[in-house]
């Protein structure tokens, strides 16, 4: 992810990468693989936005500050290996 700042000029503010990070010597595939599939804004924070797909072999929402792309949490479904679709609800979380 990365935000571009327009001030007459395109520029890069900042960019995110995800790392894995492993306490074996080999990390499979399943797990090294990520799959962001939509990116939409908080409908009740405008400082955030939420990032939904696959990460670590299981579906995953994640919810970003815009500012600096800082993690605020992480919500991992274990059962499921990716979300396809999101219904965005203007008044909740």
């Amino acid at each position: 992810m990365l935000n571009v700042g327009d001030k007459g000029n395109p520029v890069m503010d900042w960019s995110f990468s995800f790392d894995n990070y492993a306490t074996t010597t080999v990390t499979s595939d399943y797990y090294r693989r990520k799959d962001p599939v939509f990116i939409h804004d908080c409908p009740t924070d405008l400082s955030s936005f939420y990032l939904s797909g696959y990460y670590q072999g299981a579906g995953s929402i994640m919810k970003f500050q815009k500012r600096n792309a800082k993690l605020r949490w992480w919500l991992s479904f274990p059962k499921m290996t990716r979300i396809n679709s999101v219904v965005n609800v203007p008044s909740t979380d």
